[in-house]
């Protein structure tokens, strides 16, 4: 469904006089926990990679003005396994994980998707965020997952160090 016009009040507004867009959010989103990383993905990447490989490494590389350093989670796995055994231990309603989808917010009207908390407006795509999202509706404390010590899956660095290194071999 499609937005026709705002009540505010007794005053009506057209859609036609919105000078940006319409946010409606989704109470339950409100006590949601996200952790969010930077996703070293293609991205829907869909052209030959072989012919593209300085496109590819532009679009891996790290921002610098976003990260000041960079966990880097070398078995993604066994990283995931870790939280949701930590999480498990919590019986939340509500626990995902995955890649957020970018938007055209000066195009898009209607419902985003299944899972809201996965949709940010394509201005912050530079971002390629992975969230892990957790619902805890009676809780406003920040959450704090006792996952263990991570050192042999993760690496710490800065992304300068990660961009530095970063190579990227076509077949």
């Amino acid at each position: 469904a499609q937005l026709g016009e705002l009540h505010i009040g007794g005053t009506v507004i057209p859609t036609s006089a919105l000078a940006g867009p319409l946010r409606v959010g989704h109470d339950h989103l409100e006590h949601a926990k996200v952790f969010c990383t930077y996703a070293l993905n293609d991205g829907g990447f869909d052209e030959d990679t072989a012919d593209h490989e300085e496109e590819l490494m532009r679009l891996f590389a790290m921002h610098e003005s976003c990260y000041r350093f960079a966990a880097v989670v070398l078995n993604p796995t066994e990283f995931f396994e870790r939280v949701l055994a930590a999480v498990q231990q919590l019986r939340p309603p509500v626990f995902m994980h995955g890649l957020v989808r970018y938007f055209d917010e000066n195009s898009h009207h209607g419902v985003l998707g299944e899972h809201p908390g996965f949709y940010k407006r394509r201005h912050y795509q530079r971002q390629r965020e992975h969230r892990i999202l957790v619902e805890l509706p009676d809780s406003a404390e920040p959450l704090v997952l006792e996952v263990g010590d991570l050192s042999d899956i993760v690496v710490l660095t800065s992304p300068d160090k990660l961009n530095a290194g970063l190579t990227i071999v076509t077949r």
